[in-house]
């Protein structure tokens, strides 16, 4: 019993405050994961020690089920025409940015602290991985606003740091083999260089094969599937590509980008369903994966590394990453703006640095502790920074291009304009409006325009509608005038997406001057009608 309190008590400190600190940072025009990672540290054991050690210790679990889910958004929103596009510029930015940071990082810790190479460069093979988990959401926010996607950008730099990361958790192991193991480094080190390819390669087709499988499951067995539905049997097997890659020795999390994408492309229906249920599923997740990400940093750590920690990060980005993404894109038709702003993306870490900061410590390796401190110092420091200059860098250094719907979900929040009166075709436009409203957790307002009565009798009858729509964000308005310009007038003013009119509505056989209303809003109106019998 006092287990499962302390659970729960943990859920609601990670929610709490992950969600409520991420709130009063964006109000500050900031990206919320500051405030998660803020949370989590306050929340962690080096602050307030508010968190269990139940919850500590299931934090790896957590971090990786979320980060299942950001992957399967990414891979569902791929652009496959782009990535055929540019493949080639996808693999060099999956291996030359990294091992150009990994490679600078090396030698100046090896200069300036006077490491041996092979420890200067464990840690500078630690540093040069992006996160996904920071990424991935940043970029599938530009898709939705259109920066980049002419060329292909987000879903460019989404594909070569899935890559990347795949490069440098292989080359990171091949290291600790070699300084785990010394005398036998030359015989370890070759099997780990060719884990490299079996990864990725290994990856692909797992990827291509598990999407075929969901695909089967969605159309050719005839099952009909809820986005929910589809959404458990894709998360279902994202979890098993990630415990086979584990098992056999591929990389899961490319291979679950991989089986987003062919599912998109084989099923577009299903994978919008699903990418719905994702990107809700996401809202939760991203709170637990950055609270316990936060949770994780030693502040005490953090600190011992300070400002030269800062400027070896530093060194290796321009110096490292920077050149490593303007070599890669040689020969794409990118302008110097956009291969600045592909250098920028790749800024946040955090999800590879919390995996495998501690692993060197863990393993008694000279300068653990720093190495820790280091991985420490470089989520804390870049996450928040990184997804800071995205955000501020896109407007100014892409190109705002026509946003996919296909690719990405577009959520708007539609208002409908509704024009009433005693009729019965009135109460119909009205019925049909309001269905609509509540399957897209849209706006209503209702207008009633008074033409030939000045009493406010029509005003008393039209009370029956509030009733109608208590479940709905709906406002009512009275107004006297032309009811086809009124109306039209009121339908700009709100910017509604759809007026909703009975036809024949509002005839008066007294004023046949005024003739067919609803006819003459169909002629006036720029923005749609729906006339309803």
């Amino acid at each position: 019993m006092l287990n499962e309190l302390s659970i729960l008590q943990d859920l609601v400190i990670i929610l709490g405050l992950g969600y409520f600190a991420g709130l009063a940072v964006e109000q500050l025009k900031l990206p919320r994961l500051i405030g998660m990672l803020l949370a989590g540290i306050i929340a962690g054991p080096y602050v307030l020690n508010l968190l269990s050690p139940q919850m500590l210790s299931a934090g790896e679990q957590i971090r990786t089920l979320a980060l299942i889910i950001i992957l399967l958004k990414a891979g569902l929103g791929m652009d496959r025409q782009q990535l055929q596009r540019y493949g080639s510029v996808v693999m060099r930015l999956g291996f030359l940015p990294c091992m150009l940071e990994a490679l600078a990082v090396g030698l100046i810790v090896n200069i300036l602290l006077g490491w041996e190479f092979i420890f200067s460069l464990l840690l500078g093979w630690i540093i040069c991985a992006e996160s996904p988990a920071v990424i991935v959401p940043v970029m599938q926010k530009l898709k939705g606003k259109g920066w980049g996607v002419k060329h292909g950008i987000p879903d460019l730099i989404l594909a070569g740091g899935v890559i990347s990361d795949v490069v440098a958790i292989t080359i990171f192991g091949v290291i600790i083999s070699i300084v785990t193991v010394p005398i036998v480094q030359t015989a370890l080190a070759l099997p780990g260089v060719w884990n490299l390819p079996l990864q990725i390669g290994g990856g692909l087709i797992a990827g291509y094969l598990f999407g075929r499988v969901i695909y089967y499951i969605t159309n050719k067995s005839q099952l009909g599937l809820s986005s929910m539905q589809g959404f458990v049997v894709v998360l279902f097997m994202g979890i098993l590509l990630l415990l086979g890659g584990k098992a056999f020795n591929f990389s899961g999390y490319l291979a679950i980008m991989v089986m987003g994408i062919v599912l998109l492309e084989l099923n577009p229906i299903v994978s919008r369903r699903v990418r719905f249920e994702v990107d809700r599923a996401w809202f939760i997740a991203q709170i637990f994966l950055f609270v316990l990400i936060g949770a994780v940093v030693n502040i005490n750590v953090l600190f011992s590394a300070g400002l030269v920690g800062i400027g070896i990060i530093a060194f290796g980005f321009i110096f490292g990453r920077i050149p490593g993404v303007l070599l890669s894109a040689v020969g794409a038709p990118f302008s110097f703006k956009e291969k600045l702003f592909m250098g920028l993306a790749y800024i946040p870490k955090a999800t590879v640095q919390a995996a495998l900061g501690s692993i060197p410590l863990t393993l008694g390796l000279p300068h653990g502790e720093f190495i820790l401190a280091m991985a420490v110092l470089a989520i804390i420091v870049t996450a928040p920074v990184g997804a800071i200059l995205i955000k501020w860098a896109a407007p100014k250094l892409l190109e705002k291009g026509k946003v996919d719907p296909t690719k990405i979900s577009v959520k708007k929040n539609y208002r409908l304009l509704v024009a009433l009166n005693n009729t019965e075709a009135a109460l119909r436009a009205f019925a049909e409006a309001t269905d609509l409203a509540r399957q897209t957790d849209a706006s209503i307002y209702l207008v009633h325009i008074q033409h030939n009565d000045p009493s406010n009798k029509r005003f008393e009858n039209l009370e029956q509608f509030t009733s109608g729509c208590s479940d709905i964000d709906s406002i009512i308005t009275i107004e006297r005038g032309d009811p086809a310009e009124k109306i039209v007038q009121e339908a700009l003013r709100i910017e509604a997406d759809y007026i909703y009119i009975g036809k024949n509505n509002f005839k008066d056989s007294g004023q046949d001057l005024l003739g067919n209303i609803s006819e003459q809003v169909v002629r006036l109106s720029p923005i749609p009608v729906i006339l309803v019998e």
